[in-house]
């Protein structure tokens, strides 16, 4: 497959026909506003004929055939994979079959659970996927999981911290009342405390 661009753009929201691998999907599908036909199967897909549609986590072996056809009937046709498994997906735009080389990707949307591909023909400006592949894989690659350094932990409250807190506290509203000379004075304490 071929990158033609990492643009964002706006995934199908309403009135969309969703090809899965199975009636279990793991993570649940993006909210929707209309009408959502669930195909099990390419023919179940072909008879939602003007629907936009959309292949979710299905096999790169099964997806880029069914790829291929669809956009020659529609143009564009939507591929998103779990953001927590997207395997499929980085097998979907590694192949390097004669069919996939006339696939690209024409749009790039993230959201909280899924990535959300928008698959056309190639053009002529498209490039090779190398990239994309790399930042796809690195979130899954064992040298960036580790400890985070969360920089240094908060320190506790001092003694010192709670007893000029608490004074202040307490003096503010009578601060007002006092003379300024003993209001200075009081600055003056807290401010040896500190």
């Amino acid at each position: 497959m071929r990158i033609g661009s990492l643009d964002d753009y706006k995934p199908a929201e309403t009135d969309y026909a969703v090809l899965l691998c199975s009636s279990e999907q793991l993570q649940p599908l993006p909210a929707s506003h209309g009408t959502v036909v669930f195909c099990f199967s390419e023919e179940e897909l072909d008879h939602a004929v003007n629907m936009p549609a959309v292949l979710a986590d299905v096999p790169a072996a099964q997806a880029t055939p069914i790829l291929a056809r669809l956009i020659r009937d529609r143009e564009v046709v939507e591929y998103w994979a779990p953001r927590s498994a997207a395997d499929n997906l980085y097998d979907l735009v590694d192949s390097d079959d004669i069919v996939s080389e006339d696939l690209g990707v024409a749009g790039l949307h993230i959201s909280e659970r899924w990535i959300h591909l928008r698959v056309e023909e190639s053009a002529g400006t498209s490039r090779p996927p190398d990239d994309f592949l790399r930042g796809l894989s690195a979130p899954l690659s064992a040298s960036n999981v580790g400890p985070r350094d969360q920089g240094p932990a908060p320190d506790a409250p001092t003694l010192r911290t709670l007893v000029i807190s608490r004074v202040a506290t307490l003096a503010k509203p009578v601060k007002q009342y006092l003379p300024s000379s003993a209001v200075v004075s009081l600055y003056k304490m807290l401010e040896k405390i500190r």
